[in-house]
């Protein structure tokens, strides 16, 4: 029941995937077919031979660039342009790229394309003889390179591509154009590789390393990554890392980051192979942000995301691995069966080692559906991954299905395969077979570490015999000293035998006198600690009965304000002129602000530090009960924890009240509501920015704020000059003052207020 379920779900999600497929590709069409109708209409609507040739080139690029894989219908469409393009070649003299030969390359692609070799290398050979007549040598050389770039694949790989890419290399020579030269011999070395020629693809690496290592030309990095390939295909890791590390080295000398992205996805598949998996998912990341800064196909990126999950699951993340490919996978849609493929096979690693087994079969089932046909090593490295999984599930039957069907592409999936068979056989009580494939397994596998271990041994040894050469140079010069010390060592003996017991004569003596200036100087000193400690205590003494001083003294000038205030309160009872009145009231919120201040420190145990917050907040509450507000102004209050010292806080006080007192009278009268708005807060190590903000009308049309002068304007620009702070008037939508101003030190408090009062 459980596998039926599972069957209908595959086959649900692969049925939703096709549909998201063939709904992209039905857009591309429609695309196509607009840019196709476009070209039609203006070939209609053309006489110009010139036009017309181009256009027809048009037409059967957009016809082969849009096939998939060997469609014949739009190669022949695109033949048929192509040969209408190349009657009109002969009246049309143009030597770019809608010239004759041009279209004869292209027509040589499409019979190549169709498997038609020998017709399409004659329409190659055409080109280049017209090029070689012509004198034109560097266009002569892209003609060979393009034949043999069309012909070099990895299935059925031509046997002639080597001869087409030396015709171009002999000229490129010529032409002093190295670069191009190292960029043949490596396509050369791929077509070895293709046909299983790997000693021959191998030396010829080599060789051009070698002639070419010294100079500081381009493209030699693709030879040592052939290198490194070659070598971790075959289990030679350490090789693999030095010759991937060699041609990363190779690329930064010379400054040119074409290949960055395979010289660094190589190198992390080095690392994935030793164990090293921090190493390796550096390397896959950095190969992952270049190929999608490139906007390189999409495969490319699922493929080496797919090995980031798996070392990642390797290091027991496999949650982060998940999350990883799902973030992906939105950001870049899959838009083929074997794209998803890829997707599916990362999904399945980390569901397998989250212990969620049919999730991880059902991805690995959708894997096996995009990849299992393919004929590289990503269908063989699926293959190997679900028998794998089969196996580790024992569901050896369903294994060894796969493991049928696998084709090893290096040491290792040999040596898995053969291990896995083992575990097979034994399940199925095969016993002889199993212990065949055990010993098979056993052999791959010790060929592979004694490898690695020669290698290091190797290493050893270079290492060993460079340490012992310069141990023998040290000897050398050792015992040349040892000569010249024997000579002199007897006189030596003697003298310093005497010159020993004078010394140790002179030592006892002046021992003694120390001992003795000692014994007088540690009398001297425990004097003076006596004399010290009690000082000590004095002074501990003296310093509380400052701070009981000090408070005494800000008790009595607070209580000595408060008289002030007193008598100018019961002066204002016999005046009547409302002038003179909000003169006095004004006075005494001014007194208010700076007894609050005496206030607070008298009360606190920090007597020159005042805390901004409490401050404030009992200034504002004072103004809100002398001018009656209620609720009527509302206080949006915004300030940090910050302590000031006194020379600091009066001031900011006196501005607090002046700026807050010119606001309720002139920006909300008549009992209008409105809202005030104070900040303090820290702008930097030392700075702090004070702004008190009203959203009233603002001064009457015509006035300048900056040049506006009243009492209450000059007493705050000169409390800034005070704290040696920067004043400033602005209006926008009601008159903003600020003050910036810095501070030695910024003392912790109680956290910040941000609240209406």
């Amino acid at each position: 029941m459980r596998d039926a379920s599972l069957r209908i779900t595959l086959i649900m999600t692969v049925m939703l995937k096709k549909l998201l497929i063939i709904f992209t590709f039905l857009i591309y069409v429609v695309n196509s077919s607009f840019g196709q109708q476009k070209l039609i209409r203006q070939l209609q609507n053309t006489q110009s031979d010139t036009a017309r040739l181009r256009l027809f080139q048009q037409l059967g690029d957009l016809y082969q660039n849009r096939r998939h894989g060997k469609n014949f219908p739009d190669l022949d469409t695109a033949s048929s342009y192509y040969l209408k393009a190349l009657a009109l070649s002969d009246r049309v003299s143009d030597t770019s790229k809608y010239s004759k030969y041009e279209l004869l390359m292209r027509l040589g692609e499409i019979a190549i394309s169709r498997n038609d070799v020998t017709k399409g290398t004659t329409y190659f050979k055409q080109s280049a003889d017209h090029y070689h007549q012509k004198g034109i040598p560097e266009f002569e050389a892209k003609v060979w390179e393009r034949l043999g770039t069309k012909l070099n694949y990895p299935t059925d790989a031509d046997l002639h591509v080597p001869q087409y890419y030396l015709k171009a290399i002999n000229i490129y020579q010529k032409l002093h154009n190295i670069d191009k030269v190292i960029r043949l011999y490596f396509a050369i070395a791929i077509n070895h590789y293709y046909k299983k020629n790997t000693a021959g693809s191998e030396k010829l690496c080599l060789e051009v390393i070698s002639k070419y290592k010294d100079t500081k030309y381009r493209n030699l990095e693709l030879l040592y990554h052939q290198l490194a390939l070659i070598n971790r295909y075959n289990g030679n890791l350490n090789k693999a890392l030095a010759y991937s590390l060699n041609g990363i080295k190779r690329m930064e000398s010379t400054k040119d980051s074409t290949y960055a992205h395979v010289m660094f996805g190589e190198v992390a598949q080095v690392y994935q192979a030793i164990g090293d998996q921090n190493e390796s998912i550096y390397y896959y990341k950095k190969t992952i942000a270049i190929r999608e800064r490139l906007n390189m196909p999409q495969q490319f990126i699922f493929r080496t995301a797919g090995f980031v999950v798996q070392m990642l699951v390797s290091q027991n993340k496999a949650a982060e691995g998940l999350s990883y490919i799902q973030s992906l996978e939105k950001k870049h849609t899959p838009d083929s069966d074997y794209e998803a493929g890829m997707i599916a096979q990362a999904k399945a690693y980390c569901y397998d080692a989250l212990g969620k087994t049919s999730m991880a079969e059902k991805n690995y089932l959708i894997m096996m559906y995009g990849l299992g046909r393919d004929s590289t090593d990503l269908g063989a490295i699926a293959h190997l991954d679900i028998a794998k999984f089969y196996a580790d599930h024992k569901k050896f039957t369903q294994a060894a299905k796969y493991l049928e069907k696998l084709v090893p592409i290096d040491a290792f999936m040999s040596r898995d395969k053969e291990g896995l068979l083992a575990k097979v056989d034994s399940f199925n009580n095969q016993y002889v077979s199993a212990i065949d494939h055990f010993q098979r397994y056993k052999v791959i596998n010790d060929s592979i570490f004694n490898i690695a271990k020669t290698k290091q041994i190797q290493q050893l040894q270079v290492e060993y015999e460079t340490e012992n050469k310069d141990k023998d140079i040290k000897l050398l010069k050792s015992n040349n000293l040892i000569q010249q010390g024997k000579v002199q060592q007897a006189n030596y003996v003697r003298n310093v035998t005497l010159a020993g017991i004078l010394l140790l004569a002179l030592f006892l003596a002046f021992l003694y006198k120390g001992y003795r200036f000692k014994q007088r100087k540690n009398e001297s000193l425990n004097q003076l600690i006596t004399e010290k400690d009690g000082l000590l205590v004095e002074k501990d003494k003296l310093l509380v009965e400052k701070q009981w001083l000090l408070k005494e003294i800000h008790h009595r000038v607070k209580n000595n304000l408060a008289i002030v205030m007193g008598l100018l309160n019961r002066q204002s009872a016999y005046i009547d002129n409302e002038v003179a009145l909000a003169a006095i009231k004004n006075s005494q919120n001014r007194m208010r602000s700076i007894a609050l201040i005496h206030q607070k420190l008298y009360q606190s145990e920090c007597l020159d530090l005042i805390q901004m917050p409490e401050y404030i907040e009992e200034l504002i509450g004072h103004l809100k009960d002398s001018f009656d507000l209620g609720s009527r102004i509302i206080f949006e209050k915004t300030i940090d924890p910050i302590a000031l010292d006194v020379s600091q806080a009066v001031p900011i006080g006196l501005i607090i009240n002046e700026a807050v007192t010119n606001a309720i009278k002139y920006a909300f009268p008549n009992n209008v509501e409105g809202v005030i708005y104070i900040s303090l807060i820290q702008t930097g190590t030392k700075q702090n920015e004070l702004r008190i903000k009203d959203c009233g009308p603002g001064f009457n049309r015509g006035i300048n704020p900056t040049k506006f002068n009243s009492l209450g304007m000059n007493l705050m620009k000169g409390l800034s000059k005070q704290i040696n702070g920067r004043f400033a008037l602005e209006e926008d939508n009601g008159i903003t003052i600020k003050i910036v101003f810095e501070t030695e030190e910024f003392v912790a408090t109680a956290s910040s207020s941000s609240k209406p009062g």
